[in-house]
């Protein structure tokens, strides 16, 4: 069938994704990121220092990575960047597998196809194979959360409820926003239609999440004598989220973020002896959020466009056309094809999304309240695109491949008008913005660092 013949070209592609970078730690398409940081702390782990900078204890990135990391070092010394590579192939196929799940249970066989289709040729879910960063673990762990969110609709069951909170704990150890997900989760087992009352869903999603996440927890207030809990990084966040809210420094970023907190993050993580003329993270942390506060103050009403703006780069991928200037020719084109893609795909998901709304009814409510809360949740601090990559790629993935299974005929769900007609006023909108974001990139741009300058 045409269907597996496009799935094995789709895990061929993946496999020369993987092996194409060798053992550099940055793949030739990447644009930096913070893999030496993953690194550093993996190093140190190794030291016997624990999860710290120059002996400081941290909690800026979530251990789930460095831990991980680490155990590579050592089982495989000079090679560990091969072996997390093939560990996120194998899970980037997972990441398909329950996509295709989900989308198939809710959907029917021919909508799990073509999810599966879809997934695999997915751009961003590509990219992040190679990458050795976290976004391609959280997009596995959302993909797993999104099946047992299905299932538990389907055919609730404690044992589903559980799982989702597993998921959810998991998660949350490997990437902070994870978390959010726990929310979604309670809505669902609320919504579930399960002969034990809703109290003990919800119980039970949540011992499972906390048991996971709690010596995470208890390492934070002890090391950190009960000032901090989860994570060192919001009050950081917060802040950026204000003065470089596309997540990537551009010139003169660092000097207003120096300029507001006193120090930039990169003196934070390192071994250098310089990290000691600093205080503690709890403390840069609180400040941070003392500094953000005032920044939302003296904003005000211009926090409203900037908000619009960062849902751009978030659902429309904006920042990697306006912003990766420093970037060569070939990698901008790379990234320039690879957002026309993802929002033809994202066209796709808003049509099966509109056509699902009679076939699965509970199922929509969520992903709104999915979509709706895990963005609103992001709204504070930067909003680049990676960020939405690993909890709304899946997603997307399984509502696209849900409209293509039903426009070829899928039983259990034909095609709507409204299905159709979603996706051919998004695909007209999409031709619009593509053609108006090259004519007008560099004016907005220019704007933007203008109410920067001003603030």
């Amino acid at each position: 069938m045409l269907w597996r013949a496009a799935a094995i070209l789709g895990v061929v592609l993946r496999i020369v994704i993987v092996a194409l970078p060798g053992n550099q730690l940055r793949a030739p398409w990447s644009g930096g990121g913070d893999a030496p940081k993953y690194v550093l702390l993996a190093q140190n782990l190794l030291a016997g220092h624990g999860l710290s900078y120059a002996l400081q204890p941290t909690a800026l990135r979530a251990p789930g990575y460095p831990l991980l990391l680490a155990g590579l070092m050592w089982s495989f010394s000079d090679h560990y960047i091969v072996a997390i590579r093939w560990i996120q192939f194998a899970l980037g196929l997972g990441t398909v597998y329950f996509c295709s799940r989900a989308s198939g249970r809710a959907f029917g066989e021919g909508a799990g196809r073509a999810t599966l289709v879809v997934g695999l040729f997915f751009p961003t879910l590509i990219f992040i194979t190679g990458e050795v960063l976290t976004e391609c673990i959280g997009a596995f762990f959302a993909a797993m959360f999104l099946y047992l969110l299905v299932e538990a609709l389907k055919s609730p069951s404690m044992k589903v409820l559980a799982g989702m909170g597993f998921v959810v704990g998991v998660g949350g150890l490997f990437r902070f926003n994870m978390a959010g997900l726990g929310p979604v989760g309670i809505l669902v087992a609320l919504m579930a239609k399960c002969s034990r009352p809703a109290w003990q869903r919800v119980l039970v999603l949540c011992i499972c999440a906390g048991v996971v996440v709690a010596p995470w927890l208890l390492r934070n207030q002890v090391e950190f004598h009960g000032k901090v809990l989860y994570s060192t990084l919001t009050g950081h966040d917060a802040v950026e989220g204000v003065l470089s809210p596309q997540g990537r420094a551009l010139p003169g970023d660092n000097d207003r973020i120096r300029a507001a907190e006193g120090w930039l993050l990169g003196e934070i993580e390192t071994n250098d002896q310089s990290r000691l003329q600093y205080p503690s993270e709890a403390e840069l942390n609180r400040e941070a959020w003392g500094v953000a506060r005032t920044l939302w103050r003296e904003w005000g009403w211009l926090l409203v466009p900037l908000e619009a703006e960062k849902l751009t780069y978030f659902w429309l991928g904006t920042d990697q056309i306006f912003w990766t200037q420093a970037f060569s020719g070939r990698q901008r084109l790379l990234r320039w094809v690879g957002v026309a893609s993802y929002w033809l795909l994202l066209g796709l998901a808003i049509a099966g999304w509109l056509g699902a709304r009679r076939s699965a009814p509970a199922l929509v409510q969520v992903c709104v309240f999915y979509v709706v809360f895990l963005t609103a949740l992001h709204l504070p601090f930067p909003m680049l695109s990676r960020l939405r990559i690993p909890l709304m790629d899946p997603l997307i993935a399984i509502l696209a491949g849900a409209f293509l299974g039903s426009y070829a005929g899928n039983a259990n769900s034909q095609p709507t008008s409204g299905g159709r007609r979603g996706f051919a006023t998004w695909w007209v909108s999409s031709c619009i913005l593509c053609r108006s974001a090259f004519s007008m990139g560099k004016k907005e741009a220019g704007l933007t660092l203008d109410m920067k300058t001003a603030s």
